[in-house]
């Protein structure tokens, strides 16, 4: 072989290196894009859940419950970008994971405990609910590997309480009902129910 054709042939290994390697850093930006928008739901859903409280704590309930509602809608599209764009990861199961906590347990406690008086009975429903909560979670993520091929979720989605308390307050319920309300999805939540997906 020739100087020259061995040139040549050192340069196409050269060029085709260079072409592999921008493929890499293209695909590991796009998902780096794609990853970030599931990330910016999740984000945009804890904001969300924080309005909630602060138009509760300033007796803003309707304002409250439509934060607890758009909510739900954005913890319904995070996973669904994730999955779509194939951008699932351990950070954004925590992220969602944390902001379902604020959204659909501290929120909706907030709610109950803003609109009625504050009595003991109230407190330690509250509490029960969000450690329940937290528990719901941590179980989901813990299992989320082992029950992947199993049907349904395993006890109730901590998600539905962003609609069972808007709903209740939309039906002028009275305490006694969010009361019961709060200690029927403490229980659900932690229960071994297998509750299937929509």
């Amino acid at each position: 072989m020739t100087r020259a054709k061995k040139l040549i042939s050192r340069g196409r290994k050269r060029a085709r290196r260079a072409k592999e390697s921008a493929k890499v850093i293209v695909s590991a930006k796009l998902f780096r894009i794609k990853m970030n928008a599931a990330n910016s739901a999740s984000f945009l859903n804890l904001a969300s859940g924080l309005l909630s409280m602060i138009s509760s704590i300033n007796q803003r309930f309707g304002l409250a419950i439509t934060f607890l509602f758009l909510s739900v809608f954005l913890d319904f599209i995070d996973g669904r970008l994730a999955r779509a764009f194939k951008a699932e990861s351990l950070f954004g199961l925590e992220l969602d994971s944390f902001s379902d906590l604020i959204s659909f347990g501290v929120a909706p406690a907030v709610l109950v405990m803003s609109f009625f008086a504050v009595t003991p009975a109230i407190i330690v429903l509250a509490i029960l609910f969000v450690g329940c909560g937290a528990y719901r979670l941590s179980r989901y993520n813990t299992l989320k590997a082992r029950d992947a091929k199993k049907s349904g979720f395993l006890g109730m989605p901590i998600t539905i309480n962003g609609l069972i308390f808007p709903v209740l307050y939309i039906l002028n319920a009275d305490s006694a009902i969010f009361m019961a309300a709060l200690l029927a999805a403490s229980i659900l939540m932690v229960s071994k129910i297998r509750i299937s997906k929509l």
